[in-house]
């Protein structure tokens, strides 16, 4: 007999449900969310699992890996479509989306999660800490402009050296010893701010070095740099993100992953595009898309990739056309990285164009047949 079950994942608690393969719920139970409290009770059934199901989640990384060193046939799911499945149960419960997870696992009814190496997961953490840390430091700019901007006095938009840009804004009538404003504010409100900025412009050197540090050791991401618009940040988030690059079959799906490709709707005749479906690594997708506006705007080395992305800003805007170009870099980091090769100009992005519209051709002449 081959079993199968599910798990619904909580901060504190998880459901088990496991079912035969008629789908017969043969037991449940709900236990600690831990490695070992799952392993324990899975190991007391005393049964033979086919397949263990649980959503992509905070702790999945953690629970899968624990339980995959068990030996344990465990899977991560998509959450997104899971919920469409989770959605048919009439009352939301833990015990009822444990079952609905069994089931799916055991018609194999769901769409595998890839769980990323723990160097993948040490590099997103010294990105998510680099991004706070960049923008509690904004915040803290523009609050300071903004309570000075009340009496008037106008900071620069970009300033490097805040205590400097206060004391050359303040008009010399009013700039009295230790910029004691007795007409403005009060200093040491300011003077608390500049020390939070301060304190945070010293810890984000501190990462920026550990930053730098790791893509000076890394053969990928320094091939990744051999690309026009693609710096440091750039190329660490992109190898952390894709982490195996052998898990796509094409590297057209590397734009499809990122969220950078357009919405498709097709019924009968009617074919349309919508915009970009902004699924995956928002981040990623951002960095990619400013990769994209640099190369068509700033970069002066020429390539075929640049050429073809000046010839769609005639007809597209820059920021609509930076997205299509970033897709194209995408493609580009993921075949230098399989290929194990350094940025090549005349890399040939007409083909893949060809490709694209003999496919199309080919579904218009389907549809026009059926028709």
């Amino acid at each position: 007999m081959k079993y199968y079950a599910g798990l619904d994942i909580s901060n504190i608690d998880t459901s088990i449900c496991i079912v035969d393969q008629d789908g017969n719920i043969v037991k449940e139970a709900k236990v600690s969310s831990d490695p070992k409290a799952i392993d324990v009770y899975l190991q007391k059934t005393k049964m033979t699992f086919e397949r263990i199901g649980l959503e992509a989640g905070a702790l999945s990384h953690w629970l899968v890996n624990g339980l995959r060193t068990k030996k344990w046939p465990v899977i991560c799911i998509d959450p997104r479509f899971m919920s469409v499945i989770l959605s048919t149960n009439i009352n939301k419960t833990d015990r009822n989306d444990a079952r609905a997870i069994a089931n799916a696992i055991r018609c194999k009814n769901y769409r595998e999660v890839h769980i990323k190496s723990i160097e993948s997961v040490q590099t997103n953490c010294l990105l998510t800490a680099r991004k706070m840390l960049v923008h509690q430091k904004a915040q803290l700019r523009g609050t300071i402009r903004g309570i000075l901007k009340t009496f008037g006095i106008k900071l620069p938009k970009e300033s490097k050296f805040i205590r400097n840009d206060i004391k050359s804004a303040l008009p010399k009538e009013h700039l009295p010893n230790e910029y004691r404003l007795s007409d403005y504010v009060d200093w040491s409100v300011i003077e608390t701010l500049i020390v939070c900025i301060e304190g945070l412009e010293e810890q984000l050197t501190v990462l920026e070095h550990k930053l730098n540090e790791l893509a000076h050791n890394d053969k990928v991401v320094q091939r990744f740099l051999t690309h026009p618009g693609v710096g440091v940040v750039t190329a660490v988030s992109f190898k952390a993100e894709i982490d195996d690059p052998t898990r796509f079959k094409k590297s057209r799906s590397v734009g499809a992953y990122l969220g950078m490709t357009p919405r498709q709707f097709s019924s009968g005749e009617t074919i349309k595009q919508g915009r970009v479906s902004k699924h995956g690594s928002s981040e990623v997708r951002a960095l990619l898309h400013e990769a994209g506006v640099v190369l068509i705007t700033r970069t002066k080395k020429k390539s075929k990739l640049k050429t073809w992305g000046l010839k769609k800003k005639v007809k597209m805007k820059t920021q609509k056309t930076g997205m299509a170009v970033g897709r194209r870099i995408a493609i580009n980091l993921h075949q230098m990285w399989l290929k194990d090769r350094d940025f090549d100009p005349q890399m040939d992005v007409e083909e893949l164009d060809c490709r694209k519209k003999t496919q199309q051709n080919e579904k218009k002449e389907k549809h026009g047949k059926a028709a």
